[in-house]
């Protein structure tokens, strides 16, 4: 069957052979129509734009940090703060490059910080560490005015469904996404309330931020973090090592203890160990690294840059972003884009605080209790359909049924 879905809220159905025809109801427009206009393209629903502060980290700031990058500049797009090229962008652009000291970032399997208990540490998942790690940069003293000025740049607010009144929320008309919002509600309440329980049991000197202050960072992280693999080694730790190892070899053989030929293996040995380490173990590696990295988490959205990259770059041990190499190049002046992932509306929303008009990667979620129910008012059901259907295992009320945008 051909499935044409056109909104989220009511469905009037007819066949040819079949075609359920979706249409949103102006209750549910929040979430296709009026959202799309005033939020497109915007990450993490900040309030205010902070333009001014942007200029100058994008200039002086950025080059005293030993940022690379392109000519770029900060200004309101729509009423939307976001990059823009200064000069003409080729595709595939190493559009920015930030050390790796200027980011926050956790791995799996990281060992604790010093400054935060045991237990806090240890129950916490990646988002809620670095989370805690953005409340720890924003209290430390001193800072670097780069880190200052990027602080001073995030979102005061944000007008996520987290926030919104449970009326809002109902009103968007849509069963999972209604779902997955107070879901998420209750998850980081029951993160704040283990946090604080966590931190009243321990005796290290640990300032438990206010639940408003904790849902600010854990917005913060979810709406400009990246996630990544990681190999835990750096081009410095291997010099290091390599150095390390060819003084030993040279002592080696100064003292006599032994030959040329047994020190160059031995050194050879320390080699191929790096190199099977950062480069070979780490591609089969499942360890993760998440990263808030500033200047990189001013770049917006948009599914049509699909082929951008963000990364990280071993040989200069920085995260850089480089534009879709399938993309046209930029004109001075056009909007510096990226893309988040392949993020449903639903995602982007919940997340991020904005929905794209015609995402390609958009779904449809409903109970194939409601599918079958919406197929019987297209065509009532006789005995060979139901068959049919019981063949396609459609028949389970509490099973999902995710549809695209063009009905796949």
């Amino acid at each position: 069957p051909t499935m044409v879905l056109t909104g989220r809220r009511r469905f009037s159905a007819a066949l040819s052979p079949l075609l359920i025809s979706w249409i949103t109801t102006p209750g549910a427009s929040a979430l296709r129509v009026g959202l799309a206009s005033t939020l497109t393209t915007r990450r993490g629903g900040a309030v205010r734009s902070k333009a001014d502060r942007s200029e100058h980290f994008f200039a002086a700031l950025a080059n005293d940090a030993g940022v690379e990058c392109a000519a770029l500049g900060v200004k309101d797009f729509h009423g939307i703060r976001g990059v823009f090229a200064r000069e003409d962008l080729p595709s595939a652009a190493r559009a920015i490059a930030v050390p790796s000291s200027e980011a926050l970032q956790v791995t799996t399997g990281q060992p604790r910080p010093s400054w935060a208990p045991e237990a806090v540490w240890k129950g916490s998942k990646w988002d809620t560490r670095l989370a805690l790690c953005l409340l720890r940069a924003s209290s430390e003293k001193p800072i670097s005015d780069a880190r200052r000025q990027w602080l001073c740049m995030l979102p005061d607010s944000f007008n996520t469904p987290f926030f919104w009144s449970e009326e809002k929320v109902a009103s968007l008309g849509y069963d999972p996404a209604v779902r997955a919002i107070f879901t998420q509600r209750q998850e980081w309440a029951a993160r704040y309330d283990q946090l604080s329980a966590a931190t009243k049991s321990n005796e290290k000197d640990f300032e438990l931020p206010s639940r408003e202050r904790f849902y600010w960072a854990l917005s913060c992280v979810r709406s400009r973090a990246f996630s990544g693999p990681y190999a835990g080694g750096t081009l410095q730790g291997a010099l290091q090592q390599m150095a390390f190892g060819s003084a030993l070899a040279g002592t080696y053989v100064l003292s006599g203890l032994g030959t040329l030929d047994q020190a160059a293996n031995g050194l050879l040995a320390v080699v191929i160990s790096i190199i099977a380490s950062d480069f070979f173990f780490a591609r089969f590696s499942p360890a993760k690294r998440y990263v808030l990295c500033p200047w990189i988490d001013l770049l917006n959205h948009h599914s049509s840059q699909a082929g951008s990259q963000l990364a990280y770059e071993y040989f200069t041990d920085k995260f850089a972003a480089t534009l879709d190499p399938r993309s046209a190049p930029l004109k001075a002046g056009d909007q510096v884009l990226i893309s988040y992932g392949p993020r449903s509306n639903d995602q982007l929303l919940q997340y991020y605080g904005f929905v794209e008009p015609g995402n390609p990667h958009d779904t449809f979620e409903m109970s194939q209790e409601a599918f079958l129910l919406a197929l019987n008012v297209a065509v009532p059901y006789d005995p060979p359909l139901l068959r049919r259907l019981r063949d396609a295992e459609l028949t389970a009320p509490d099973a999902k049924v995710f549809f695209s945008r063009d009905g796949a």
